[in-house]
């Protein structure tokens, strides 16, 4: 049975999308071995991984959603806390959302740009100081580093609550800073690729 021309162009236009996909998830993973620890809470690593995630998200939110199983399972298979995995998982969606939606919204321009850079470090910000207040005592003291919860929420309070903030405001903002200026800079071959 022959193919009509436009049966096979969608199937060509399907296989770059899928090629796109998997290369940034890939690339996103291999990004994630290269953490360097927050000077004052080591719990907190700092990489790049996040920003093929954001990239692919400008282009296509539901790409990105795709992409983040895969992206939590493969490091915690090859031996990365699960807990800390989530949490990263959670602050990429945190970030990227609100980053995507705001830069489209505004027709990617300048004011665009940074309005989307300032709201997704606000959001992840928020997302982040919610969820450390939730899980970081129960973490503390599974690890040890907490005698009991009173002392944890202590901890978490006052010692690791302002680490928390600082640490992702500056990885926010190289998140998304990094994943506009990229994305500006190749636009047009990925826009190609996705068509």
């Amino acid at each position: 049975m022959e193919r009509s021309r436009a049966e096979i162009v969608e199937r060509i236009v399907y296989l770059k999308k899928i090629s796109l996909v998997t290369g940034m998830i890939a690339l996103a993973v291999i990004l994630k071995f290269y953490e360097i620890p927050h000077p004052l809470a080591s719990f907190l690593k700092y990489d790049a991984s996040e920003i093929p995630l954001t990239i692919l998200s400008i282009l296509s939110i539901k790409y990105a959603l795709s992409a983040l199983p895969i992206y939590y399972l493969i490091p915690v298979l090859a031996g990365f806390d699960p807990i800390g995995m989530f949490m990263k998982t959670v602050a990429s969606l945190s970030t990227f959302i609100p980053l995507t939606i705001i830069f489209r919204r505004f027709k990617e321009s300048t004011v665009g740009a940074v309005l989307s850079i300032t709201l997704s470090v606000l959001s992840r910000v928020a997302v982040m100081i919610f969820l450390n207040l939730i899980v970081t005592p129960f973490w503390l003291v599974f690890a040890g580093w907490a005698k009991d919860l009173e002392s944890a929420w202590v901890a978490v309070l006052y010692v690791y609550l302002p680490q928390i903030i600082v640490f992702n405001v500056i990885l926010g903002f190289i998140v998304a800073s990094s994943s506009i200026g990229i994305f500006r800079v190749v636009r047009k071959t990925l826009y190609n690729l996705m068509s």
